[in-house]
């Protein structure tokens, strides 16, 4: 792995073929350093890490083609320290790793202002995009935007038995943000753990939405999930709206979370769901978890397959507000309750 240093302002031009390399980037706002091809644009491989930017401050890193292996990520921006920002990775094509693009931050308040625009990523084997950190309320990342993004065929882990792989888009860990634009289609066929994989979803999140995404045909090969879109364990205050969830082994929207760990409202509104819940069918075009605090569903179109449910939530689920869905094309606002894994 070669290791380079940019600061302010300073371009670093790939040739083709380059191998794998490590980046201390030290731009500033006016002055950010760039990383980007010669001409058009340019091949990185490796078998292991093929990109890995280090403590960023203000770097760009456009127009690459990047191969890697299921033994380490396509672009890893990887946070040590507090003061990390101002990251922008445009117009990458990832294939083949073991996470696509990642944005890890070891501690909170990590890093903030990344941008992640018009990537396409496919085949990888865990996750396509994923932002991870501390659990909540300890967000390693802030003011995280996801845009315009293509994720494919993200394979799961058989092997991984007791944590979800296999999504597309991740969001962990982030306060403020969004994922916007996106489509997340054929992911998860090898997962066969006990929890996930979605095709777009939430974790630890405060203040993140979830806009015009569409998510379709993902899928499981456990016993759970599969689903389209999610907000998941520990989050507070997240969106999922005007999105497309169609075709997918799980529910539609999932929302969803464990007794005892921080809750706080989210809400559904303007999606429109079809033909999900195709293997996991306990669960509804959306489903809900009872140990959300507070959740509203409103003007939704719900096309449920026959025998399946438009809206399923836990027994003892008090703070559901459902108002003016549509149901098979009918104003309906009925919600099937089951009792849930996981919950008393």
């Amino acid at each position: 792995m070669t290791h380079h240093h940019l600061g302010p302002g300073e371009v670093l031009e790939i040739g083709e073929q380059a191998g794998p390399m490590l980046i201390d980037a030290r731009g500033t706002p006016e002055e950010p350093a760039v990383i980007r091809p010669v001409v058009d644009r340019a091949a990185l491989r490796g078998e292991g890490t093929v990109l890995v930017l280090r403590n960023p401050r203000h770097v760009e890193v456009r127009d690459l083609d990047i191969s890697a292996t299921d033994a380490g990520e396509g672009v890893l921006v990887w946070v040590t320290e507090t003061g990390c920002r101002g990251v922008r990775l445009h117009g990458l094509s990832v294939h083949g790793a073991r996470n696509g693009i990642a944005v890890g931050s070891e501690v909170p308040g990590g890093i903030r202002n990344v941008e992640i625009s018009h990537c396409l990523v496919t085949g990888c084997l865990l996750q396509g995009i994923l932002t991870y950190g501390p659990d909540a309320p300890d967000h390693g990342l802030a003011d995280v935007r996801v845009h315009h993004c293509q994720v494919e065929g993200t394979r799961g882990d058989p092997t991984l038995t007791d944590h979800h792989s296999g999504s597309g888009i991740v969001l962990g860990s982030v306060l403020g943000g969004e994922v916007a634009d996106c489509l997340a289609r054929g992911n998860g066929a090898g997962c066969r753990a006990s929890e996930g994989p979605e095709g777009i979803f939430l974790h630890d999140c405060t203040h993140v939405a979830i806009r015009r995404c569409v998510a379709s045909d993902n899928r499981t090969g456990g016993p759970a999930d599969g689903g389209g879109l999610g907000i998941d364990l520990r989050c507070a205050d997240c969106l999922i709206e005007d999105c497309t969830a169609t075709g997918n082994d799980g529910a539609g929207i999932l929302l969803w979370n464990l007794p005892g760990l921080r809750s706080g409202r989210a809400e559904v509104r303007g999606n429109h769901l079809a033909d999900n819940a195709r293997r996991t069918r306990w669960h509804g075009e959306i489903t809900v978890a009872p140990s959300i605090g507070e959740v509203v569903v409103r003007g939704n179109r719900l096309h449920p397959a026959p025998g399946q449910e438009g809206i399923v939530a836990g027994r003892g689920m008090s703070g559901l507000s459902v108002v003016d869905n549509l149901i098979s094309e009918q104003p309906s606002d009925a919600v099937y309750h089951v009792r849930m894994h996981a919950h008393p």
